[in-house]
């Protein structure tokens, strides 16, 4: 059994693994055409690891990070792939070079917060010890198939209160991602059941398949961080498996990347609309066409295609081209109403105007013409929240707010993995729930706090009044986990 405060610490460690992530990425950087940035990049993304590998709980904090790095850093390997400096890139202008400088040192203060926010390591009670690692993949599994029920228990009560409770009813059918992360880490560890947690994942991926916006991504972020906690050494079926998952992940992003288009027409019929009218049985006939009719000029079309989605430093770059040479900073305008928007929840203030669209705020700041107003219907395309950051105070000031946010995500998380009522693996399964809303560079400031907020408030009550009972009744059959979880509650 792991120790308890090897456990409490646990992320991406090694120095093995950690030195030969690092000097892959390095070989990278003489293949860019941006020399100065490429190395500026990887300078971040370095000291960003060497900053997040050991704050408290497992990596949860770093894949935050790092999913926002790449998306930061995805036009450097366009230019890359496409033997291009990135000033050369299409609608790209000398502009960009210091977008990209800015984007990336953004990353860097976000990172910076987020290891003084983390503290310092404490030990879990004694009590806890014995039960921190004492779950069954059996268990495991009915703990997730329960968290699974109770999120679409909350969505069919969501449907009878309108858009005064919508999200409330989407931060609660967060709890899935409790029992996920759980599944995973159960059936991942050392005489775990893999098969189970390959099950879930395939069936968690044709699910978001089927919908409008394809929601498997972060089914594959919790099985990332699964591998990390699980405690299994770094041999070479492990670093297989993970580079599999990587492949997949790609794969599947690129083939989405593809089809969305037709297929989310198809979805709507052509409305425009962002809702799915098609019976599922015909969701799926259209995605087995898709697959069948995939070829290597498709799969090089999605990927274009999906750099170009995730490199939101043009939106970035635009906006700064036109605050303040077109458009005054707004002086913390844009913050004051996600404050404002965080502190009137629609359930008490019903008359609560609707969020502006972020296609129109895209218009406006980042003066992109009219067509984006015309289709903030249909589609949502953000500046991002370091975009409005900008626009609020400036390149020191959102870099400064890049640092505060860095410090509450990590004072959050290590709140949230430092409960002392709840095993460790359940304690970061809730820091997974709420930091899940955190991880995208394109989200528009008010969407990015409020998310993170309204996820904060109600895994609070379902740690404190939920998740405890789903536990207990999940694990009743392994009497020695029921019964030591209750004497250490006690």
């Amino acid at each position: 059994m792991m120790a308890i405060n090897s456990f409490s610490r646990m992320g991406p460690e090694n120095p093995v693994l950690v030195g030969a992530v690092l000097a892959a990425l390095a070989l990278l950087v003489p293949f860019s055409y941006d020399i100065m940035l490429a190395l500026y990049a990887w300078a971040v993304l370095a000291v960003s690891i060497l900053l997040l590998r050991r704050v408290y709980g497992p990596a949860i904090l770093l894949m935050a990070l790092v999913i926002q790095f790449a998306q930061a850093s995805a036009i450097l390997v366009q230019g890359a792939i496409l033997g291009l400096p990135i000033v050369q890139l299409p609608e790209q202008g000398p502009w960009i070079e210091h977008t990209e400088f800015f984007a990336l040192t953004a990353m860097l203060c976000l990172a910076i917060g987020m290891r003084l926010g983390s503290g310092t390591v404490l030990k879990r009670p004694a009590a806890m010890a014995a039960i921190d690692m004492e779950i069954s993949p059996e268990a495991a599994l009915r703990f997730y198939l329960l968290t699974y029920a109770a999120a679409g228990i909350f969505a069919i009560l969501g449907k009878f209160g309108g858009a005064a409770t919508f999200q409330l009813v989407l931060n609660l059918g967060g709890v899935r991602w409790v029992g996920l992360f759980v599944l995973f880490y159960a059936s991942l560890r050392p005489g775990g059941r893999p098969l189970y947690a390959v099950i879930v994942l395939a069936v968690d991926v044709g699910i978001g398949l089927t919908g409008f916006f394809a929601s498997f991504k972060e089914t594959f972020y919790v099985a990332f961080l699964a591998i990390l906690v699980s405690g299994a050494r770094i041999t070479a079926m492990r670093i297989f498996a993970l580079t599999a998952m990587m492949t997949i992940l790609f794969t599947l992003m690129g083939f989405w990347s593809a089809i969305k288009t037709d297929y989310r027409q198809f979805l709507n019929r052509g409305s425009g609309a962002q809702v799915v009218t098609q019976e599922l049985g015909d969701r799926i006939d259209y995605i087995v066409k898709q697959v069948e009719n995939v070829d290597g000029r498709m799969m090089q079309y999605g990927f274009t295609r999906l750099l170009d989605r995730v490199s939101y430093v043009y939106y970035l770059g635009r906006t700064m081209q036109t605050v303040p040479a077109l458009l005054p900073h707004e002086d913390g305008a844009l913050l004051g109403a996600a404050v404002m928007h965080i502190l009137t929840p629609r359930l008490l203030f019903p008359e609560k105007a609707a969020l502006p669209s972020d296609s129109v705020v895209t218009a406006k700041y980042a003066n992109m013409g009219t067509y984006y107003v015309r289709m903030a219907g249909s589609t949502s395309i953000s500046i991002g929240y370091l975009g409005e950051l900008y626009v609020d105070f400036g390149e020191a000031g959102a870099l400064m707010a890049c640092v505060i946010l860095g410090l509450l995500y990590g004072r959050i998380h290590r709140s949230l993995c430092d409960y002392r009522r709840l095993p460790a693996y359940l304690n970061y399964g809730v820091s997974v729930m709420v930091l899940l809303n955190a991880v995208q560079f394109e989200q528009a400031l008010i969407k990015t706090i409020g998310s993170v907020i309204a996820s904060l408030i109600i895994a609070l009550l379902l740690r404190r009044y939920v998740l405890p009972w789903i536990f207990v009744f999940a694990t009743e059959i392994d009497t020695m986990v029921r019964d030591q979880f209750q004497r250490a509650k006690g």
